[in-house]
């Protein structure tokens, strides 16, 4: 749960326009193109429900992936940010294009007019920031390699002693980003930057790996499901939100960990060891 609240306030400080999608990905489980393609009239307000019956990839808006229709309910916490987000899409209309927004207008849109949702390649590049900022980032092996090595030269140089007849203040570390850049032929901007990434995939290193989590899209569908199934939830419950069927769930979208492996060994032994109204010959069954 950590990990997912620290995704989520890094996405409200540096990504705030796809901060609601992200915080009604992690209650609801939907998927990337079902999130963008929420309209203002999905949200059934008196209910407390999402209706999801649309999905959009990068051909527009069709079907959901399994074209199943169904309606995800709302706590009232997330009831309340989307209403936030949709009296400023209400105002921003109003304000720039002097109209009022029809209930076919999408929530999630960079439209003045929302009639278009919110690209789902947007939103997964707006993420990719969030995680580069937390030392998650999207990156090849050797792109993350060149990133180390560059903070390796910013700390330690080469080794070299400083050249003769260079003067000035030394700069900030063992070497300057432009000369770090022209050792690994890329730009002094790119070396700043690559130094700043290795930085933070260390303090992310620091705080210790996650056992699945890796901040993605499906990261948090699968944080959906595993948190609900964890907390005893029905498996059939957990599959309809998330537009499945249980056996899809249950192969695909939930895996064991310890903290709840710990808590199916706590009660399991609570049963057998410490039962609640044992006999006079098996206090505890003898074990």
């Amino acid at each position: 749960m950590e990990q997912v609240a620290l995704i989520l306030a890094t996405a409200v400080e540096h990504t705030p326009d796809i901060a609601p999608l992200l915080t009604l990905a992690a209650v609801t489980g939907m998927r990337r193109g079902e999130l963008v393609a929420v309209r203002r009239r999905s949200v059934r307000w008196a209910k407390g429900v999402l209706y999801v019956d649309e999905a959009t990839d990068v051909q527009g808006v069709k079907h959901t992936k399994t074209d199943i229709i169904r309606d995800v309910s709302l706590d009232d916490f997330t009831l309340d940010m989307l209403h936030r987000v949709d009296n400023q899409l209400v105002d921003r209309a109003a304000r720039e294009l002097g109209i009022d927004l029809t209930g076919d207008a999408f929530l999630f849109s960079l439209e003045p007019d929302a009639s278009k949702p919110l690209h789902p390649e947007y939103m997964t590049r707006q993420l990719a920031k969030v995680k580069d900022l937390l030392g998650i980032p999207d990156k090849q092996a050797k792109t993350i390699a060149m990133e180390d090595n560059a903070l390796l030269l910013f700390r330690e140089g080469d080794g070299q002693p400083r050249p003769l007849g260079r003067t000035g203040p030394r700069p900030k570390g063992a070497l300057s980003y432009k000369e770090i850049g022209r050792r690994l032929g890329r730009s002094e901007r790119w070396a700043w930057a690559a130094v700043r990434s290795a930085e933070r995939r260390e303090v992310a290193a620091d705080l210790g790996e996650v056992e699945w989590f890796d901040g993605s899209l499906l990261g948090l569908r699968k944080f959906t499901s595993s948190e609900l199934l964890d907390a005893g939830f029905n498996i059939a419950i957990v599959a309809d939100r998330q537009g499945h069927n249980p056996q899809v769930i249950a192969k695909h979208y939930t895996k064991s960990r310890r903290s709840a492996d710990r808590k199916a060994a706590t009660h399991l032994g609570r049963l057998i060891h410490q039962p609640s109204t044992p006999g006079p010959d098996e206090e505890g069954l003898g074990l």
